[in-house]
């Protein structure tokens, strides 16, 4: 497990706090070791990392730590995550308590040629974003910017919407929805983080680059200052990061008849309180 420590950065009307991901933070995972099951239980073992949004894709279970920020600093059982792709089939992962289609998404990128933090392209329109990011893909005929209410249960469910190489979400933060949508989905008039920061207490953004010369990515935005808030986010990622890679030496020795059930059990103790501000 690497060190986690954010930098910030006084912005004169809100700050930020960035968290550079060049490894991903956690040194084991899963997806590193082979466990011989039978057919049977291995279907019903993949099925529930699938579920659970463990997956291979993007940096494996770095994801799952970036959630847990999400999960400590809303004082709500909900977040609202702007994303880029098919409508349906993001709606389909995230069962989300409300979703939209919108115009606008804030935007971020960090490369091997970032030296200390990311790039942000503000607010852009699909186009604008496809051109930034150069996707080979531009055909926007199935595709879109949305925005998602999710329960903080289902939250580790955001990484199945990973579409690609290097895929970046917007989090927003004990927010007012209607304020949101009103403001992402105006055409005509380009967001500013300002103006979304009126409506949402932080704004993450997260980046997973698994492409050559990408990089994970966390970006915090906030009004009021975090200086006493983040020493504990680093800490409980710490623990939790720790606490995970000794899961995953753990489940080796474990009997694969209760494989699966030692895993879920184990997991839900060590995920972050939601009320650990």
């Amino acid at each position: 497990m690497k060190n986690i420590n954010f930098t910030e950065v006084d912005k004169g009307s809100y700050f930020e706090y960035h968290l550079p991901c060049r490894d991903g933070l956690l040194d084991n995972s899963l997806f590193y070791n082979e466990f011989k099951l039978n057919n049977e239980v291995l279907l019903l073992w993949n099925q529930y990392l699938w579920d659970s949004g463990i997956t291979y894709l993007g940096s494996n279970e770095n994801s799952l730590l970036y959630a847990q920020i999400i999960k400590i600093l809303s004082s709500t059982n909900y977040v609202d995550i702007v994303s880029f792709g098919n409508f349906e089939s993001d709606h389909k992962y995230l069962s989300p308590l409300k979703s939209t289609k919108i115009e606008w998404k804030n935007s971020i990128e960090f490369t091997s040629n970032d030296k200390q933090f990311c790039r942000h392209y503000g607010y852009q329109t699909p186009v604008e974003f496809l051109n930034e990011m150069d996707y080979f893909n531009k055909d926007l005929t199935n595709r879109g910017f949305s925005i998602s209410r999710v329960n903080l249960y289902n939250l580790n469910a955001y990484i199945k919407t990973y579409h690609s190489d290097v895929t970046s979400w917007s989090f927003y933060i004990n927010s007012d929805w209607d304020g949101l949508t009103s403001i992402l989905q105006n055409s005509s008039k380009r967001p500013s983080i300002n103006q979304m920061l009126n409506f949402s207490e932080c704004i993450i953004d997260i980046q997973i680059g698994e492409d050559e010369g990408y990089s994970d990515y966390v970006l915090i935005r906030s009004k009021s200052r975090l200086h006493e808030k983040i020493p504990v986010i680093q800490k409980a990622l710490l623990q939790f990061g720790k606490a995970y890679e000794n899961l995953i030496s753990e489940l080796g020795i474990i009997d694969n008849k209760w494989k699966i059930e030692f895993f879920k059990t184990q997991l839900n103790e060590i995920s972050a309180p939601i009320d650990l501000l």
